[in-house]
């Protein structure tokens, strides 16, 4: 099995439809980055039925779809097309040629074809589970899946078990499983709770039955009472509002004239506030006149005081500028003053200056001179105090020389003291520790002995289980090849199960008639003549033949193979009848009764040929209707030899077993084979052989598993952990004997060395206190020497410096004196400055005030201006303002005579509506007595019909028109009331009541009756998922263990392959309770490397490693392809040959699609692909055949 092509349109960059052959072996793709390799690995993934759009490089799924160029549309729809060679029968079909088509439209829209027949993405991927094909398998590698399987954390390299182990399968179901179990549980749970709730409910209907009937006398009585007592309050209300009618009636024809006397005087006052209206718009526009009139005196007035002001501001500022003018003329007068004062004084300044300058550099001169004599006297001391220190020091020397040598002295005294007790005491110490150490040399020895004796014997039980597990391994290998085998033969089964119910290849007739015969128990006169009702009719599935007549027997009989059989031929009719009637077609029918009154032909002998009919069997029944059909026909080995047979015998006809067919009088019938030609031929007989071996198979299993659980008892008897304890226990007993015995043997050898070396010190320590002394002697003379040359150098140098000490006064003084006379020069320096300064500044200041003054000067002239015309508009504002109020006072006469004839009338309007407002409060007095009497009426009425209805809200009845109750006539209203009062205490007593309590409770019980049934099952179900969840997970586990040790095993001997043999390499399983679910960790530590964790190895060997893990797992279970993206990228030129003698290991087992830019890689494909971009953002394809040279 392996890829046979793909067909790209509208994925991604591949614009045009491109069609890309695959052969068997290696098969690389190549092409600069960007161009779209990695478009093809994505398009095999998503048409395996990828799902999430992150794995396919997109942000979402519709992003796949060619999104167009500069030059070409975008598409609408991407569409890939798989389709995979299936000889082997990996994928579970009858085809020999798969092909998966998968589409997705824009709009979300997505379509998944198997063999041009639409089906659902579900189908797809069960179709793929567990044949390491799948989108998530090992089948397709990516660089970036290199460092997810090598990781610790990733789950990757799990799912690559569980894949390779066959048990994603079982894994899906445990997990549908658990789902059930959690549902089941949580309805157990759901059930008990409601269970509780109707139990609880249905006893307490019982009890409220029994109170609903005692209140149901109770509340007929109450109903009697009631009725009564309302009738007697119906007659009374009636009694009441007879003569309430007839007071309501005056009183509202009283309020009828009333109204009318009102309304007139109403009218009478609408128009006087008309009248009043006109006479107030009057009013208002005369007084609009006078305060417009008003408005212009006031701005008119506000205009003269505006001026008024501003004349007197001018009049104050022509008196501040002429004030500030005569203030500049005086300081002009000052300062040219000041000028002339400052100019004579400035030539003495410049006089004294440079007198000072020359005494100054003169005291400078004396005081350097002073300066260099100090210094040589300093230097000279200096000398003395160095020459002084030199002797000190010598004298110092030898002073510490003397106190070490004594101080030497004492400690070696004291030293011998402490040396001679420490030897003491080490005597005292050595005896009882080498009576210790013999003691424990005597343990040691016996412990020896029984740590060997159990060694010995641990060996012989790790032997004997070491055979145990052997044959238990060998009985596993067997067990799974019976496995194997019978899958293998439940597959074949599977597959002519599949052909033989869905009669492909066959005429629709003869599904239509087995469908028929099936529905109705078999047709008349079939039972009995050779077959049963799960038989089928058809000529190819009576007849058994050898493998190698198969195609001999198919052409022979041509489409005889599709004869429908029946025993009589009324059978016959009754099918042609049902054809008819179905519209089904025609059928070859052979009819059995009609076939046994025909001869058989006599067949001659002829050498090289066999009769065909003495190779095929059928049930007895039919073997003489098959010869009639074969009675002429020959098999021979090959077509030469029937053309010369034809020639010599041209009555009768012979076939090759290749099923070329040679006839009389010409006629020959060859050619190549169907793929579904001749599948049918004697698949029922071979189903039933295979049952046969299956159930054969099974058994085997049966005996190897119990035969498998013995041996496990038997390794589960061996007493090896005891014996391992009892090992380790001498071990540890042992190992503290040691420690103490060498403990003891350090103790006596470091006493003996400490008294050897102890004697030695003392030795040493007595010829050290005699050198001391005699240095100490020698010493002597030179320090007495020495004292006396350093107390001369101390006299000699208190002189020196008594005489620099008065030089030093001198320089002093000279000193302090040249200061002085730089400080009076410094002072006169400055004085000059300042009246230099004082000078010019005098100077600008004349320039300022001459210009100030002309400044005001011209101010003083713009202000006289405008004093001029402030005056003269002054003048007219006083006259508009006369002729202004003297027409205002005219206005205002007339609005004062307007507004006296207004406040008569209204006086007279008001006069009005007084006595108005007396007839509307007589009204209201009237109006009010009406209401109260509508209001009684009313609430008699409201009385009456809240009677009435209530009635007949509660009890149905109307009481107006009801007779009147027989207890009413002798009832006493006291009685009654108390009597009723007592019977609503008592029902009120009863608190709540369920009337219908009868009714409910029988529902409930039902209810209740039925849960217990319901909680039954539910148990049963419990405990039946479970039982499956149990035996899951037993046939998972045993896989899971099987595929990981063999796994184990090859990933040791690839990864010492392509590395070195010396390598420390392993597979550890760690799991805590489901091995299922454990962490597999991976331990490769090349040679002459030791990396904490996987992660610290190099790209390279960690790709190498990858993929020995990868190729370990196709050893356990060979994926019928892989595809590879770049995993070569990372690895150097000897590593890419190693790689490739890998691939070249399994290229007979396995196809492989390599991208890659490696060209070691590239030269060990058969078959090339280029994918370029001759046009940006569309790719294209070129084919390139390598061939070996000779």
């Amino acid at each position: 099995m392996y890829l046979a092509k793909i067909e790209l349109l509208g994925f991604k960059s591949f614009a045009q439809k491109v069609r890309i052959r695959f052969d068997k072996g290696l098969t690389a793709i190549v092409g600069p980055n960007g161009c779209g390799k990695t478009n093809v690995v994505d398009a095999m993934r998503w048409v395996l039925g990828e799902q999430k759009s992150s794995l396919l490089r997109s942000a979402k799924m519709e992003n796949i779809i060619f999104n167009g160029t500069r030059t070409l549309k975008p598409l609408s729809m991407a569409e890939v097309s798989l389709t995979i060679e299936n000889s082997r029968n990996v994928l579970p079909l009858e085809y020999t040629e798969v092909t998966i088509t998968r589409r997705l439209y824009r709009n979300g829209e997505s379509e998944f074809f198997l063999n041009q027949v639409a089906c659902r993405l579900k189908d797809i991927l069960d179709l793929f589970t567990d044949t390491g094909m799948s989108s998530d398998a090992y089948s397709v590698i990516e660089l970036k899946m290199i460092e997810e399987i090598i990781s610790n954390k990733s789950e990757e390299r799990l799912k690559l078990f569980e894949e390779a182990a066959g048990i994603t399968r079982y894994k899906q179901r445990r997990k549908q499983t658990f789902k059930l179990l959690e549902s089941t549980s949580r309805d157990l749970l759901r059930v008990d709770d409601v269970l509780a709730e109707v139990e609880k409910k249905v006893r307490s209907l019982k009890t409220q039955v029994r109170k609903a009937e005692r209140l149901r006398e109770i509340k007929e009585r109450i109903r009697a009472l009631e009725l009564a007592l309302a009738w007697r309050s119906m007659e009374e209300l009636h009694d009441k509002l007879e003569p309430m009618q007839r007071s309501i009636s005056k009183e509202e024809l009283i309020n009828h004239e009333q109204s009318a006397t009102i309304a007139r005087m109403e009218s009478a006052s609408q128009e006087m506030e008309l009248t009043l209206l006109k006479q107030e718009g009057a009013l208002a526009e005369l007084q609009k006149v006078v305060r417009e009139s008003n408005q212009k005196i006031h701005e008119l007035e506000k205009q003269q005081l505006y001026v008024e002001e501003q004349q007197k501001t001018l009049t104050a500022d022509v008196g501040r500028m002429q004030a500030a003018r005569h203030r500049k003329e005086e300081k002009s007068r000052e300062l040219q003053q000041q000028d002339l004062e400052l100019r004579q004084r400035l030539e003495p300044a410049k006089s004294t200056k440079e007198r000072l300058l020359s005494e100054y550099q003169e005291r400078s001169r004396e005081h350097e001179e002073h300066n260099a004599t100090l210094i040589e006297q300093r230097n000279r001391l200096k000398e003395q105090r160095q020459a002084s220190s030199a002797l000190l020091h010598k004298a110092n020397q030898f002073i510490l020389q003397k106190q070490a040598l004594e101080s030497e002295q004492q400690q070696l005294r004291a030293a011998l003291l402490r040396l001679e007790e420490r030897l003491t005491a080490t005597r005292h110490k050595l005896q009882p520790t080498a009576q210790a150490a013999e003691e424990t040399t005597q343990a040691l020895q016996q412990i020896s002995t029984q740590l060997a004796h159990s060694q010995a014997e641990e060996e012989r039980l790790a032997e004997q289980q070491q055979a145990l597990q052997q044959q238990i391994e060998q009985q596993k290998e067997a067990l799974l090849r019976h496995r194997s085998t019978r899958d293998a033969l439940n597959n074949r089964i599977a597959l002519a199960n599949a052909l033989l119910d869905t009669f492909e290849g066959m005429p629709e007739g003869i599904a239509f008639l087995e469908k028929e015969r099936q529905k109705n128990g078999g047709l008349e006169g079939h039972e009995g003549h050779g077959g049963n009702n799960s038989t089928s009719r058809c000529l190819a599935d009576m007849i058994e033949v050898d493998e190698r007549y198969r195609a001999a027997l198919g052409s022979a009989l041509g489409d005889h193979l599709n004869c429908y059989l029946c025993p009589t031929l009324s059978d016959a009719h009754h099918s042609i009848a049902l054809l008819q009637k179905a519209q089904k077609g025609k059928l070859l029918f052979l009819v059995q009764e009609l076939a046994a009154s025909a001869s058989l032909p006599t067949l001659p002998t002829i050498e090289g040929a066999e009769p065909l009919a003495n190779l095929v069997s059928v049930p007895p029944a039919w073997q003489h209707a098959l010869r009639l059909l074969l009675g002429t026909t020959f098999v021979v080995a090959n077509a030469e030899q029937a053309e010369a047979l034809v020639k010599r015998y041209p009555a009768y006809r012979f076939v090759t077993l290749a099923g070329e067919l040679s006839l009389g009088g010409g006629l020959l019938r060859g050619g190549s084979n169907k793929s579904n030609e001749g599948l049918r031929l004697g698949k029922q007989a071979e189903r039933a052989a295979l049952l046969e071996e299956v159930a054969k198979e099974e058994r085997s299993m049966q005996h190897l598993e119990q035969t498998m659980q013995q041996l496990r008892n038997e390794l589960a008897m061996l007493p090896i952990p005891f014996m391992r304890r009892q090992i380790e226990q001498f071990q540890r007993e042992k190992s503290a004997i040691e420690k103490k015995a060498a403990r003891l043997e350090a103790e006596e050898q470091s006493m003996q060395q400490e008294l050897m070396r102890g004697e030695k010190e003392h030795a040493t320590l007595l010829q050290e206190q005699q050198q001391s002394a005699e240095k100490l002697t020698a010493l002597m003379p030179f320090l007495i020497d020495a004292t006396a040359q350093s107390e001369a150098a101390v006299t000699a140098i208190e002189q020196a410096q008594q005489a620099l000490q008065a030089k030093e006064a001198t320089y002093h003084q000279v000193g302090r004196d040249a200061q002085s006379c730089q400080s009076r020069y410094r002072d006169a320096e400055l004085a000059l400055e300042k009246l230099t300064i004082s000078l010019n500044a005098c100077t600008e200041q004349q320039r300022t005030t001459q210009h100030e003054l002309r400044r005001l000067h011209d101010d003083l002239a713009t202000a006289e201006r405008k004093q001029r015309n402030l005056q003269e508009q002054q003048a007219a504002l006083q006259q508009q303002l006369e002729s202004a109020r003297h027409q205002n006072a005219e206005e205002q006469q007339r609005f004062d005579s307007a507004e006296s004839a207004y406040r008569e009338a209204q006086a007279q309007h008001h006069t009005t509506l007084a006595t108005l407002r007396d007839m509307r409060r007589k009204q209201e007095v009237s109006r009010q007595l009406l209401d109260t009497l509508l209001r009684e009426k009313r609430e008699l009425e409201q009385s009456l019909d809240h009677l009435l209805t209530e009635t007949r809200i509660k009890y149905e009845c109307d009481l107006a028109l009801m007779e009147e109750p027989p207890i009413a006539r002798t009832l006493q209203p006291n009685e009654a009331q108390h009597e009723l009062a007592s019977l609503q205490e008592q029902r009120s007593q009863f608190g709540a009541v369920n009337e219908l309590a009868l009714e409910e409770y029988e529902e409930e019980k039902k209810r209740l009756d039925f849960l217990l049934t319901q909680k039954n099952d539910l148990l049963s179900a419990e405990a039946q998922l479970r039982s499956t969840i149990e035996e899951i997970n037993k046939t998972a586990l045993e896989k899971f263990e099987t595929t990981f040790s063999n796994v184990r095993n090859n990933f040791i001997a690839i990864f010492r392959e392509l590395f070195d043999e010396d390598d420390e390499v392993d597979l550890l399983l760690h799991s805590s309770t489901d091995p299922l679910e454990g962490r597999i960790e991976i331990i490769a530590r090349p040679k002459g490397k030791k990396p904490l964790s996987i992660e610290q190895l190099s790209g390279g060997e960690k790709a190498l490693t990858a993929l020995s893990l990868l190729f370990a797992i196709y050893l356990v279970k060979p994926s019928p392809f892989c595809i590879l993206d770049e995993v070569d990228a990372p690895l150097d030129d000897a590593n890419v040959s190693r790689f490739i003698r890998l691939l070249k290991k399994f290229e007979n087992n396995t196809q492989f699609i390599i991208v890659t830019h490696n060209k070691k890689t590239m030269a060990s494909c058969r078959l090339l692909y280029g994918i370029t971009m001759e046009e940006e953002g569309v790719s294209k394809m070129i084919p390139v055949r390598l061939e070996k040279a000779p």
